[in-house]
């Protein structure tokens, strides 16, 4: 079952089984970016999450990140400052998508 659409994207990545929710979650967090419709509330991992999926499905969110971010000319600056704002330096999404951005 997909995660429900009200929960913050980050909370709903540790719900999700496959990389089409992966995909839709990447859209969401992109689409209230651009809008501006997302509050900028700083987001917490909460201890009872699964923190191996949690890394797993942070992975595959940068990998679809990225991809999403260069096929429609997003800087890649201003989602990382977004999301460090948003979770922190020492999240799994920030350690991969600062990694991916010092190989390029």
């Amino acid at each position: 079952m997909p995660p429900s659409l009200r929960s913050s994207p980050f909370k709903k990545l540790s719900e999700c089984q496959d990389r089409q929710c992966i995909r839709r979650i990447v859209n969401d967090y992109l689409t209230s970016l651009i809008t501006g419709n997302e509050s900028r509330i700083r987001e917490e991992l909460e201890t009872n999450e699964d923190q191996e999926k949690i890394v797993a499905n942070s992975y595959l969110f940068t990998e679809e990140l990225i991809k999403t971010a260069v096929i429609n000319e997003i800087d890649l600056d201003v989602i990382y400052e977004d999301l460090e704002y948003r979770l922190g330096n020492e999240h799994p999404i920030l350690l991969f998508l600062r990694q991916a951005m010092e190989d390029s």
